[in-house]
């Protein structure tokens, strides 16, 4: 009687860990919890996401450009 009632604790813990463990929505972005779609597609976030950080470094190079230039003593065309 005592191992059967070990056997069947054993088993709901490793189903519970396995309900909670796998989760088709962890990681992906643009997807809540719940499944629904949030305002755009993944690839759409990753789209616009490339397109931020591409901007962004062209800012930062232009910027340290500016600095480069202002340091040397040259003025741009």
């Amino acid at each position: 009687m005592v191992v059967n009632s070990k056997r069947n604790i054993v088993f709901t813990l490793t189903l519970l860990l396995f309900c909670f463990a796998c989760n088709p929505y962890k990681g992906s972005k643009g997807v809540n919890p719940k499944g629904m779609k949030v305002n755009k597609a993944p690839s759409q976030e990753l789209k616009e996401d490339y397109k931020k950080a591409s901007k962004k470094m062209q800012r930062k190079y232009k910027r340290s450009m500016k600095k480069r230039l202002k340091r040397m003593g040259t003025k741009p065309d």
